[in-house]
């Protein structure tokens, strides 16, 4: 499973939209949903975020 794939899962997971998650991770909701669709890259400094997170 690619990383942009597991964020959705763990997101749906826990009943969340995406734009609970940028709120509660103090980015954009167009950029999480890039990194969430794989149009962007996830950078490091995100991953780590996101992983502190869930």
């Amino acid at each position: 499973m690619k990383t942009y794939e597991r964020l959705k899962q763990l997101r749906e997971e826990k009943g969340l939209t995406q734009n609970e998650i940028a709120q509660s991770l103090d980015i954009d909701r167009s950029v999480y949903n890039k990194i969430e669709t794989n149009v962007r890259p996830i950078r490091e400094n995100e991953l780590i975020t996101i992983a502190e997170f869930f």
